[in-house]
């Protein structure tokens, strides 16, 4: 239980100093507590004086969600605190990154993988939420580290790659937000639960449309050629992202 409390402030820590642009007050490098086991309530009782064996990550149990965003979270602080140093970071270490993002969110159980709200019929709303929300996360993750490079040296191919990463990641952003908004109308999946809307972070999707912007204004400045698309693709997905603000006070104007 002491574990399942640490693993909420742990979260909450990174997430928050994040939003503010601050370094994380509990330095990852400082820290080694173990995940919880996949354990039910019920599977702990007082007195017990011995843990049981973990259950398998394709059952379910409420503290699942938990454990498999902490292996992400964790990619999450280093690519967070890579950012943030004084020092020019390597690209390779760069690369390195992104490539631990990827095996992390790849270990994600079947249940918890990315998938669109239509194709989601049975699950139930906690799950759909837990999956978008696993999802944004390593999404951001990708973007925050790659964006430095949209305007770094924008003619030199060497970092096209990262350029490349992370508009397709500002992509999915978006269209996970056009996908919960489609499904939170009236009539349609997630009506009944549109609190879901608002309790996804809007910092996430303001990020990937300042990405999308900056890239087009980086390629106007240089006269860039970019594949037309492509560029039509970031343009629409622009469009239907301002859409979905203007109608929608929670979402800003």
């Amino acid at each position: 239980m002491r574990r399942r409390v640490w693993l909420h402030i742990f979260q909450i820590d990174a997430l928050v100093s994040f939003q503010m642009g601050l370094p994380s007050t509990i330095p990852t490098e400082y820290c080694d507590t173990q995940v919880p086991r996949n354990l039910y309530d019920t599977d702990l009782h007082v007195g017990m004086e011995k843990l049981p064996p973990s259950r398998p990550f394709a059952e379910v149990t409420p503290i699942l969600y938990g454990i498999v965003k902490s292996g992400i979270m964790r990619a999450f602080k280093k690519i967070v605190a890579h950012t943030q140093s004084l020092a020019t970071p390597g690209y390779d270490e760069i690369l390195a990154l992104h490539h631990e993002m990827n095996e992390v969110y790849g270990r994600t159980p079947v249940i918890l993988r990315r998938r669109d709200v239509c194709e989601s019929f049975m699950d139930s709303s906690d799950i759909i939420l837990e999956r978008c929300t696993l999802e944004l996360l390593f999404l951001k993750g990708i973007v925050v580290l790659h964006r430095r490079y949209i305007r770094h040296e924008p003619q030199n191919p060497t970092f096209e790659p990262s350029r490349r990463f992370c508009l397709e990641a500002a992509l999915e952003i978006l269209a996970r937000q056009a996908d919960i908004y489609q499904a939170a109308l009236p009539g349609e999946r997630l009506h009944e639960d549109q609190w879901m809307v608002t309790a996804l972070t809007v910092h996430d999707f303001l990020l990937a449309a300042m990405v999308l912007c900056l890239d087009l204004s980086v390629r106007m400045e240089t006269l860039q050629e970019d594949n037309q698309n492509f560029a039509s693709e970031k343009v629409r997905t622009l469009q239907i992202t301002q859409q979905i603000w203007a109608a929608n006070g929670d979402f800003p104007p």
